[in-house]
């Protein structure tokens, strides 16, 4: 679970307060500064013109190198602006030093106090988004021990990223006396955050609503940030249909400066929820979403929504794609000032997503090579050797990541405060990377637990218990397990009701009851075709050809790859040519056609045969999108996996170097406020 400060000015009219105990209007500080410097910060702050601030206040360094004022607006600026923390934490320290080297922490009335004061509440704000946290309390301890009222509502996130609940829950409960509303807001949503951290999810949720509540009776401004935690936590006792609710409702308030992103979350519910269309376009507005947000917060989230864009194609069928985008955020992770994920979490889950894409992308390369000119065939072979090594390394890393931060039992749980940042598609991934021996016991001694969340998780635990079983070769309860999990599975997991559903049916093939594969096998296909891929498993098919050279090229080529078992009954592929055209069909057991893939038929009928086996392939295990179900213009055709609308897909997750995103709003007079 993940939630998110509040970083926005929240009832911008009620919280024009004396932030101090000395009023901070810049007109009621006497200490005298020069009239560039002057001219410069209400350049920043009045104007909003950051460029020509940063401009004047280089050039005021470059006549007085120890300027306080000029390092204070590089500093802002560098942070609110620039995104470059380092460069914004450097240029604060050097002005906070400049002013206590003369005149100390205690200073006088006609001293820089309101200075000293807005270096260290800027630092304040630098070091939580750089993952600096005892640095941020010993700066809360100095700012709340000179001036007043205190911050207490700031004290909260800190702690909790260091694991003081207890202080931090205190802190809270301290901070919920205020009468100013911005910093009741901070402090229930931190209380929120310590509940869910603290393994409590009904405890946070009603937290939330009683926010959300509270924030109506009292005719407060929206905040996405309090709708979007709301959901985190209803998603996390299995709400499916309010989590999407909420989610929406956080979509319609967008404030600049907040750390939360609805359409992250509405994403990843649209992929587990098999709705594709709405995932492509939930990713488009999160995109949108971020590039007009503050640039510092682009930049931190900049891995973030890599790894969901990559997540996304990756179920649409783009593995190339979706590890061309993995590799890049590979090196680059985000800093987890703004959330809840400590940084193991974060990179452990990308680690998992970047090997289940390597999975998947051996699968992809496998069948290519079943339809490929020979001599074209080491180079696919040889790349998937170096794809299994990094298969490899990347699953011992994250299966250290795991152990080391004893992170195993909340990873093997669904929505747990402590789990690696995981898609819940990936999570029988542990079962490879961990031995089905030590995620699988893990699932047997939780499957005990007879509470609440004992209940609520049990099907997720089953599922991944059933997976290992059938991996150690261990079929029996293997098939009671997928069983059990497929009979408790929320109907809202789609995509793990198909993962459970293909699992099941290659034990009930192994068993010799084909018949009874053949059904679930159907409803995985129906439901998420990629897991086929993702599992590694193949179809039992017959596989008939019209007599034409094509089309027995075809039949034959489809019969060496590694998603088709020919056998004698099962699905039907049916191979023929209709005047210019090369068609494959996929028909269930009951007649239905489940796929059809077309080709021209060229003059060379064995290039036709192939070019027909790779669009069979994609049309067959990568989910069909009905475009009626979402308003995505700039998407072409009824099937993601067609040649025809790659490039429109490239258009949407992956824009050009030339395209730049909308310049972010200025910032202006900054009131301090609770952060998300």
């Amino acid at each position: 679970m993940k939630i998110c400060l509040i970083a926005k000015v929240f009832l911008a009219g009620l919280l024009i307060l004396a932030y101090f105990s000395r009023s901070l209007s810049l007109a009621q500080d006497k200490y005298p500064i020069t009239r560039e410097e002057r001219s410069a910060y209400e350049i920043l702050q009045k104007e909003a013109r950051p460029v020509k601030a940063r401009e004047a206040a280089e050039s005021i360094l470059r006549t007085n190198p120890n300027s306080f004022v000029g390092y204070y607006i590089l500093g802002e600026v560098y942070a609110r602006v620039e995104g470059s923390l380092p460069k914004a934490y450097y240029y604060l320290k050097k002005a906070q030093q400049l002013i206590e080297s003369h005149w100390g922490q205690q200073i006088g009335e006609a001293g820089p106090w309101l200075w000293h004061a807005r270096v260290i509440e800027e630092l304040i704000d630098v070091t939580g988004q750089m993952d600096r946290y005892e640095e941020q309390l010993a700066l809360l301890d100095v700012r709340d021990r000179l001036y007043r009222p205190k911050l207490t509502w700031r004290w909260g996130w800190p702690l909790m990223k260091l694991g003081r609940m207890d202080e931090a829950r205190g802190k809270m409960q301290e901070a919920l006396t205020s009468e100013v509303p911005g910093a009741v807001l901070a402090a229930m949503n931190t209380l929120g955050a310590v509940e869910a951290e603290m393994d409590h999810p009904e405890a946070a949720y009603e937290v939330y609503r009683k926010l959300i509540n509270l924030s109506a009776t009292k005719k407060w401004q929206k905040d996405a940030t309090v709708f979007n935690n709301a959901a985190e936590t209803a998603l996390s006792l299995m709400k499916f249909d309010e989590t999407e609710s909420l989610l929406i409702e956080a979509s319609g308030n967008f404030s600049y400066g907040t750390y939360s992103n609805p359409w992250r979350q509405l994403a990843m519910l649209y992929v587990r929820e098999g709705r594709m269309p709405e995932a492509v376009a939930a990713v488009r507005e999160m995109q949108q979403w971020t590039r007009a947000n503050r640039p510092s917060l682009e930049q931190q989230s900049w891995a973030e929504r890599n790894y969901l864009t990559a997540a996304v194609l990756l179920e649409c069928g783009y593995t190339e794609e979706a590890l061309q985008i993995l590799r890049l955020a590979r090196n680059r992770p985000d800093r987890r000032g703004g959330t809840s994920t400590h940084l193991d979490q974060s990179e452990a889950g990308f680690l998992l997503l970047f090997r289940h894409a390597l999975k998947v992308h051996r699968e992809t390369l496998a069948e290519e090579a079943s339809f490929s000119p020979f001599g074209q065939r080491p180079r696919l072979w040889l790349q998937s050797i170096a794809e299994g090594l990094e298969m490899w390394s990347a699953g011992r890393r994250a299966a250290a990541l795991i152990i080391e931060n004893g992170r195993l039992e909340w990873s093997v749980r669904t929505a747990a405060p402590d789990y690696i940042d995981i898609l819940e598609w990936c999570r029988i991934d542990l079962d490879e990377i961990l031995g089905p021996g030590v995620a699988g016991g893990e699932a047997a001694r939780l499957l005990k637990g007879d509470d609440a969340t004992g209940r609520r998780e049990k099907p997720y635990l089953e599922l991944l218990r059933g997976y290992g079983e059938l991996l150690s070769g261990n079929r029996s309860p293997a098939r009671q397990l997928l069983e059990d999990a497929l009979a408790s599975l929320p109907s809202a997991e789609v995509y793990g009701r198909a993962q459970a559903e293909a699992l099941l049916g290659c034990e009930l093939e192994a068993d010799g009851l084909l018949s009874e594969a053949l059904i679930h096998y159907h409803q995985a296909l129906e439901k998420a075709p990629g897991v086929f891929r993702a599992l590694a498993l193949a179809l039992p098919c017959r596989i008939t050809a019209s007599a034409d050279e094509g089309s027995q090229r075809a039949a034959a080529l489809l019969a060496a790859s590694p998603r088709l078992r020919k056998v004698g009954r099962g699905f039907d592929v049916r191979v023929t040519s209709l005047r210019s055209v090369l068609l494959a069909s996929l028909l269930g057991p009951d007649g239905t056609v489940l796929s059809e893939a077309r080709v021209p038929l060229g003059k060379d009928p064995v290039e036709s045969a192939r070019r027909l086996c790779r669009e069979f392939h994609r049309k067959t295990f990568s989910p069909k999108v009905d475009l009626s179900q979402t308003d995505i213009a700039s998407l072409d055709g009824s099937n993601l996996t067609g040649d025809q609308v790659r490039n429109s897909i490239r258009e949407v997750f992956l824009p050009g170097k030339d395209e730049r995103p909308p310049e972010a709003p200025s910032p202006t007079e900054r009131s301090r406020i609770p952060r998300r």
